[in-house]
């Protein structure tokens, strides 16, 4: 059995920055200029999306929301079940998916439990950082590596054929790509066989 957590980590995560922002907004402080964007931000992009269960969760912070998988089957539960959360849905892969996005178009980038099918995330990283607008927000999970800074390149392939990352690794590569971390949770992104899977 599988239970899926990752969805509400990701919210919970953007509810604390949104937070953070508007408090430094009332501050005076100029990074309130962000949370005034994120308030209007006329495009979302859930990366994939399986069936949906991001979806309702960031929905009402953005005017337009699109769903990405690679399984049409996915997408098509989606349509099903979840009438009228996304806009617009698309079978393609994540990367292809960000490389049709103009630059600077994208107020919102959401990958749960997505991006542990990567091994080297800078490539995809990079691309979610050319996409997003000035104050645009990224929000992704990824499973923990069980012997932290101990993999030379920052992650590893396990035989779930998922890869698991270090953090230091992580944040890193988000740096390197231009943008900063402003929150990073701990805790289990799912169960899978009655087992906690831990991630960040």
């Amino acid at each position: 059995t599988l239970a899926f957590r990752a969805p509400e980590m990701l919210n919970g995560a953007l509810e604390d920055v949104m937070a953070a922002l508007a408090e430094s907004e009332e501050r005076g402080a100029s990074a309130g200029d962000a949370e005034v964007r994120w308030k209007k931000l006329d495009k979302g992009l859930d990366l994939g999306c399986g069936t949906g269960w991001m979806g309702p969760l960031v929905g009402d912070k953005v005017r337009w929301l699109l769903g990405v998988d690679l399984s049409s089957r996915m997408l098509d539960v989606v349509g099903q079940q979840r009438s009228g959360v996304y806009d617009a849905l698309s079978t393609a892969d994540l990367v292809d998916a960000l490389e049709k996005e103009e630059a600077a178009s994208v107020g919102l980038v959401v990958a749960a439990d997505a991006l542990p099918y990567f091994g080297d995330l800078r490539p995809v990283l990079d691309r979610a950082a050319a996409v997003l607008q000035e104050g645009g927000l990224l929000a992704f999970t990824l499973e923990a590596s069980e012997e932290e800074g101990t993999e030379e390149r920052g992650w590893a392939l396990r035989p779930s054929g998922r890869f698991v990352h270090g953090k230091e690794y992580a944040k890193e590569a988000v740096r390197a790509a231009g943008l900063k971390v402003l929150a990073v949770g701990d805790g289990p992104i799912r169960w899978q066989g009655g087992r906690p899977v831990e991630g960040f």
